[in-house]
């Protein structure tokens, strides 16, 4: 029997070693997953971001086109009435 003791102690100090291992593991993982949920968070709030200014962009490029556009035909309109003879010299 002491032998057999002694090998019990051995398993016991294994199982302990073993169970203080997978705790530490767990407690890792929680902490990287708590350190991933954080990152996710900033990830997302960025795309939020990200998006709302390409909304803004697409707006802001929406009304370039407008005055661009409107700056073409009062070019246009301009250049006609331009060509036309002054009224003084139609009357």
């Amino acid at each position: 029997s002491k032998n057999t003791h002694d090998r019990m102690l051995a398993q016991l100090a294994q199982c302990e070693f073993a169970v203080t291992k997978s705790q530490l593991a767990t407690e890792m993982m929680a902490a990287e997953l708590k350190s991933y949920e954080e990152l996710s968070k900033i990830f997302e709030s960025g795309i939020e971001v990200a998006k709302k200014n390409i909304d803004k962009s697409k707006i802001e490029l929406a009304q370039a086109k407008t005055v661009r556009k409107n700056r073409i035909e009062y070019d246009v309109l301009a250049k006609v009435i331009s060509e036309q003879p002054d009224r003084k010299e139609t009357l």
